[in-house]
């Protein structure tokens, strides 16, 4: 057994071009590394989805097509979130995560062809 003063928390939000996490793209990523209490490291990043953002999108998030043109795309992203995240007793925490953790996990495994499993922590 772990114990909890030794688990990864990576507190995780994203922002996307729409709610299917099979079509629609990542548009921004965060993360926040927590380790006994104690906020240990920061990622984030906007992302190039190659694709429109759609205005109802764009006015929810605040994340424009203009502010993604020049950012990296999802697979320099995703790459550096994975050597973020790939620790130790990880634990994925996100406020309606299944939305955030399969959002990411499907777009690894369209890049990659595999993804990195991890106990997740729902905060709703």
């Amino acid at each position: 057994m772990t114990n909890l003063e030794d688990i990864n928390f990576f507190v995780v939000d994203v922002e996307t071009t729409g709610a299917d996490n099979k079509t629609d793209r990542l548009t921004d990523i965060a993360v926040v590394q927590v380790l006994n209490g104690e906020i240990i490291d920061t990622f984030s990043s906007l992302v190039n989805p190659k694709r429109n953002i759609p205005i109802f999108i764009q006015e929810m998030t605040g994340i424009t097509d203009e502010m993604v043109k020049s950012a990296p795309n999802e697979k320099e992203v995703l790459s550096e979130y994975n050597s973020f995240i790939n620790k130790p007793h990880s634990l994925f925490v996100a406020h309606n995560a299944n939305f955030d953790y399969y959002f990411i996990r499907n777009s690894m495994m369209r890049i990659f062809d595999k993804f990195i499993e991890s106990d997740i922590l729902c905060t709703v």
